[in-house]
């Protein structure tokens, strides 16, 4: 039989277990008191109230304001835990939350666990989450930011959004994640969704510091339009990036490490002759990828001379793609190319306009031609009638530097610049593209094979 004293003890037992619902508390590196309880392998972090709900107030505990990181790891006197995860209710009703960060390692949040934090602006979780509660970020009304780090979605309960308004809110995502969350609910419910993660390095430099500037160089988001720019210092001139590229500025799409190489020349020119009669004009000595070159000119052709494998490299000739009416449409296909290039150009017709022909008759449009001189071509166009023009059923909207490109789904969604320079080309998986330019200006959006949209970029 159990003894009157012992059973009040166990009473008062069950009715402290039922006060205190965590193992212990602990101050996070941010500032904030969070509570903890122990489980295998590590901690969650929990609702410290045990006999209310959470609607009823957190009833004494203090709970977390201001911008909070859930760490990786908390200690308990002398010894650490790993922070498994965000439990249910765990920090609902923090009203005066404006930022929630979890550390790399954590993996699940709970039920309702960042529930009703109504000043809450940006959530950022990490790449080892694999899964996300029920109602677990409901009422988070001034919602405008959710980073997720994994490149897989995490499975996700029931309306772990519900009533915030996602097409104003921005998702970005792990490197190349773009398109699997943009094919899944909740997420494809964002108003914008943007890759965060790849970084590439663009080096660009001069190829003599003396003799000029350049910009343009540093670490970029995979994907984006990135302008270099070539100074040339007094005495001397840009001839062109090490590609053969002579255009300056010049916009670059940053996929992948790459470097660029301005060429920049001094004005003072040395005239030589040769046996055979032909002149060459020497500009200047070059440093290609550690090999010495001359840059000469055989009569109007500017060559690269090997001088230590005494080898000539191949002419470059100039493609010249213009439009002939540039309010109905643009050329596109410039270069400074190789000699024997198969070169591709193209008429393209902006909305209201159509391509007729080229200057010398050519219907063919896109044309390809083998380049074997300096080559000029015009595209003409010519205005359509208003009844003759077709609304295009995909739509662009702007935000800051982000264009988001809707109704594409599985179509080629190209961006040019005014000048006809293609910047971008991809096939869209999702009903929604947004893509990133590197600064403000008018560029040309073009959906399949239709006319191109002139946007302006603020």
């Amino acid at each position: 039989m159990i003894k009157r004293g012992a059973i009040l003890l166990l009473l008062f037992a069950l009715c402290s277990t039922a006060v205190r619902a965590y193992d212990f508390a602990a101050t996070v590196p941010s500032g904030q008191t969070l509570y903890f309880t122990r489980e295998a392998g590590g901690v969650q972090v929990v609702y410290p109230n045990a006999n209310n709900s959470p609607t009823a107030g957190w009833n004494g505990f203090t709970r977390p304001t201001g911008a909070l990181t859930v760490p990786a790891t908390v200690s308990d006197g002398d010894s650490t835990y790993n922070v498994l995860s965000l439990g249910n209710h765990s920090l609902y009703g923090c009203a005066g939350l404006t930022s929630v960060t979890l550390a790399e390692g954590i993996s699940a949040v709970g039920n309702s666990a960042v529930r009703n934090c109504t000043s809450l602006t940006t959530i950022t979780l990490p790449s080892t989450l694999m899964s996300i509660g029920d109602f677990a970020f409901v009422d988070d009304s001034a919602l405008t930011d959710v980073w997720v780090g994994a490149a897989v979605p995490p499975t996700t309960g029931s309306n772990i959004f519900y009533n915030i308004a996602l097409s104003a809110c921005t998702l970005h995502v792990a490197c190349n994640a773009v398109a699997a969350y943009g094919a899944v609910a909740p997420w494809n419910g964002f108003g914008t969704l943007v890759d965060a993660g790849c970084q590439v390095t663009l080096t660009v430099q001069a190829n003599y510091a003396s003799r000029g500037t350049v910009t343009g160089g540093g670490s970029y988001n995979a994907g984006t339009l990135v302008t270099l720019a070539a100074q040339p210092a007094t005495g001397c001139f840009f001839a062109c990036w090490q590609d053969g590229d002579t255009l300056n500025p010049r916009m670059v799409n940053a996929l992948t490490d790459c470097s660029f190489t301005a060429m920049f020349f001094r004005e003072q020119r040395d005239t030589l002759w040769l046996g055979d009669g032909d002149t060459l004009v020497l500009h200047d000595t070059v440093v290609l990828s550690d090999t010495v070159y001359l840059t000469v000119q055989v009569h109007d052709t500017v060559t690269l001379y090997d001088t230590i494998h005494d080898t000539i490299l191949p002419t470059f000739y100039r493609l010249d793609v213009t439009s002939g009416n540039v309010a109905l449409g643009v050329g596109v296909g410039s270069a400074l190319l190789p000699a024997g290039t198969l070169a591709e150009v193209c008429g393209l017709p902006l909305e209201g306009g159509r391509f007729v022909c080229w200057q010398d008759g050519s219907t063919e449009n896109p044309r390809q031609l083998t380049l074997t001189g300096n080559t000029s071509l015009q595209a003409v166009f010519e205005q359509l009638s208003a009844s003759a023009v077709e609304a295009s059923p995909w739509r662009v909207s702007v935000s800051e530097r982000y264009m988001k490109i809707s109704g594409v789904a599985g179509q080629q969604v190209r961006v040019y610049d005014v000048a006809g320079r293609q910047l971008y080309d991809t096939t869209a998986h999702h009903e929604a593209l947004t893509v990133r330019v590197a600064a403000p200006g008018a560029y040309l959006v073009r959906v399949g094979e239709g006319p191109a949209r002139k946007v302006m970029v603020n």
